[in-house]
């Protein structure tokens, strides 16, 4: 039998109290990730909420999403939607990934415009002119 591994609701909570749970690199506002990040959450929001653990103390760690809580800073944006971990692991789904191959990210995007989604909003959101 699977576990549930999360909540089933998301809750919001001020970014002001959910704790990193690393150190981010002082130059990562430089990177290409946080600047898609930041444009992505500037054009359409948080999609992917910031999962947190909390612990016996009721501190609010970050187990995933730490460029997303300081593009949300960034933008001045002072609550995110978050999804409770049960357990403290910093093992992220989102690292076992399959990346799209060009032709699929090309398909996906074809579909999107053709579903009604402009080219300058898939630009913007994606970082690319």
């Amino acid at each position: 039998m699977i576990k549930q591994c999360f909540n089933n609701h998301f809750h919001l909570y001020p970014i002001t109290i959910l704790l990193p749970s690393r150190s981010i690199p002082v130059n990562v506002r430089s990177s290409n990730k946080y600047k898609q990040i930041l444009t992505s959450i500037a054009e359409i929001g948080l999609i992917e909420p910031i999962m947190i653990f909390i612990t016996e103390h009721g501190e609010h760690k970050i187990l995933d999403g730490h460029l997303r809580i300081e593009a949300l800073k960034d933008l001045e944006i002072t609550h995110a939607h978050c999804l409770i971990s049960p357990v403290e692991d910093t093992y992220s789904y989102n690292k076992r990934v399959n990346h799209l191959t060009i032709l699929q990210e090309q398909r996906m995007l074809q579909k999107a415009v053709e579903s009604g989604v402009s080219v300058e909003k898939l630009c913007a959101v994606l970082g690319l002119s």
